[in-house]
């Protein structure tokens, strides 16, 4: 027997089946057998979340769904962030990565996103091609964290985190992380992280944090048994903006968290929703070199921990993860 629908997803079905119209809160409340105030309260949630909701003192609610983002700079100054987040934006550039590197190296202020429609030339980790069409949220942010570099996994981590509670903010979703940089749906890989960092002595100066997110956009068919969507998971379209809102609140709260020290909370949420820790994985560390074995623990650099058949326990720095699908460990 299904759990009953929270009330903040009923007053989100109104809102969105009348997008870009008010709906009154009287309207609402009676629709759903509750309280104005009651409404009032999950309207306030929603957009502590990240969805954009007007309210009007006369008119009540109206859900702003667009995916327009070339003005999203204006959607988040509402969001009371220590980055005050600053938006480049493009309709194509070849990579968000590239853009970022030129724009830090010129003097921007940490927090400058560079975001674009589509890349030409969109790359993941180990030199993939990443493919970014339109539809999706293709984006880099320049951090500057007071963290040494041996600790970079760390900013992949709680990256991977703000982007699976984005998603699981805006849609009711579940997302799951694979380590290091995956955020997967059904098992299914929808958003990536790519990492990238320039060091002085043992200090990052600049850390570039790439996120793709497949939102809106088709999957191709050669890739479909591997990759899936926001949307396609959904069943419906979803507002990149709200989306990007949602990561970004998230991916404030988590940063901050680092700044401040506070890394096992990181690596605590980070197990949480976490598809790797209790499988059997194999590590491609290069063309000839493999570990495989039951994926255990994650350490406080955010480092994978991988238990072997012969009980060795091996500290995993970077590599190719594969989940088996057998002999999974509890713990």
């Amino acid at each position: 027997m299904s759990s009953p629908k929270p009330l903040e997803d009923k007053v989100l079905d109104i809102l969105l089946s009348n997008a870009g119209s008010y709906v009154s809160g009287a309207e609402i409340a009676s629709a759903l057998g509750v309280s104005r105030m009651a409404v009032s309260k999950a309207v306030n949630n929603l957009k502590k979340k990240g969805h954009v909701i007007r309210s009007h003192p006369r008119l009540g609610y109206c859900y702003i769904d667009t995916d327009d983002l070339l003005y999203l700079e204006e959607y988040l100054r509402d969001l009371s962030t220590r980055l005050r987040y600053r938006v480049v934006y493009f309709e194509e550039a070849t990579s968000t990565q590239d853009i970022a590197r030129s724009l830090a190296n010129a003097g921007v202020e940490e927090g400058t996103i560079v975001i674009a429609e589509k890349q030409s030339c969109g790359r993941g980790r180990l030199g993939r091609d990443w493919i970014s069409p339109p539809g999706g949220l293709w984006f880099t942010i320049i951090l500057r964290p007071p963290i040494p570099p041996s600790k970079i996994t760390l900013l992949s981590l709680l990256t991977g985190c703000a982007v699976a509670l984005g998603i699981m903010d805006i849609t009711g979703l579940n997302p799951r992380l694979k380590w290091p940089n995956d955020v997967l749906l059904d098992e299914k890989k929808t958003a990536g992280i790519l990492v990238e960092a320039v060091t002085e002595t043992d200090l990052i100066k600049y850390a570039f944090v790439g996120i793709g997110v497949n939102v809106n956009n088709e999957i191709p068919r050669e890739i479909a048994d591997i990759a899936t969507s926001v949307s396609q998971e959904l069943g419906r379209r979803v507002s990149r903006v709200a989306l990007m809102r949602a990561i970004l609140k998230r991916l404030e709260e988590l940063y901050t968290k680092l700044v401040y020290g506070y890394v096992d909370h990181i690596i605590k949420v980070w197990k949480s929703l976490s598809s790797t820790l209790g499988k059997r994985v194999v590590v491609y560390l290069s063309e000839k070199d493999k570990v495989e074995g039951l994926a255990i623990d994650v350490d406080s650099e955010g480092l994978l921990i991988v238990k072997t058949d012969e009980g060795k326990l091996v500290k995993i720095y970077f590599g190719d993860i594969i989940h088996l699908r057998h002999k999974t460990y509890s713990g």
